[in-house]
């Protein structure tokens, strides 16, 4: 597996406007904004009333970033986000990739038809969440408890974090920007997505029931081996082969006596 970190310098800019400076991934907004002294601190006095023309704007995320030969060379390669606040549109090299409506989860979307051997560029449009939930609130009128304090905003209809419209003990600040580590992965023949353990304790003894989801990009035989370690004493240990089916489960019985 061939990883490309893009988290750090980036560029942010504020959509048919020319403001424009450097910022940090991962991040958001109204951080870099602050950082650069283009807003005043919003947690001061009334401040908070000055910057809320940030929520209204749409926002780019731009940089570039080199791929190997041999990174594209690799089976898949994958476009990873951990998290994008919240509406956003993601372009590489000039073409859609797909867009995000969801800051509370992850994202991965297939890249390598985009890439190529050399510089590319990386291209994240963040949209304002306001000009949402206003559209569905004429739809639908649907209140929720911070509409009070910020009678243009509707957060029951967006999945982004709540506070960000205003609590009693918070400013109005929804800010929005690539908030965690954002990659790019190339594997071959096989990869472990995600995993989860289960424990089933009965008299001396536990079972550990471990599921895993397997991603393969190949038709040739994978195994997957499980061991529990007790730092280096090997305590349980199994393995099995995975076949078409994605989920794997393995148990693992352990006399508690070696826990």
């Amino acid at each position: 597996m061939q990883t490309i970190e893009l988290n750090g310098k980036w560029t942010l800019a504020q959509v048919g406007e020319e403001l424009s400076l450097a910022a940090n991934v991962p991040g958001d907004v109204m951080t870099e904004l602050v950082r650069a002294k283009k807003l005043p601190d919003p947690y001061y006095r009334e401040n908070e009333t000055l910057v809320q023309w940030v929520c209204e704007a749409d926002w780019d995320y731009t940089r570039t970033f080199k791929v190997s030969a041999k990174l594209l060379g690799e089976d898949q390669v994958l476009l990873q986000c951990e998290g994008l606040d919240t509406f956003a549109d993601v372009e590489i090299n000039g073409t859609a990739v797909a867009s995000a409506d969801n800051m509370h989860r992850t994202y991965e979307w297939d890249v390598k038809p985009l890439l190529k051997a050399g510089t590319n560029s990386i291209r994240v449009r963040f949209r304002s969440v306001n000009d949402y939930t206003r559209a569905c609130f004429k739809k639908r009128a649907l209140y929720s408890r911070v509409s009070e304090s910020h009678p243009d905003a509707y957060p029951a209809f967006v999945r982004k974090e709540a506070c960000n419209f205003g609590w009693d003990w918070g400013p109005i600040l929804a800010t929005c920007g690539i908030w965690r580590a954002i990659r790019i992965v190339g594997y071959s023949v096989a990869r472990l997505e995600d995993m989860a353990i289960e424990q089933a304790h009965e008299k001396g003894k536990v079972t550990l029931g471990v599921a895993c989801r397997v991603s393969r990009t190949q038709r040739q035989a994978v195994t997957l081996r499980v061991s529990v370690r007790d730092l280096d004493f090997v305590v349980a240990e199994q393995q099995v082969a995975v076949g078409a089916v994605k989920m794997v489960r393995v148990d693992l019985p352990i006399a508690k006596a070696r826990l």
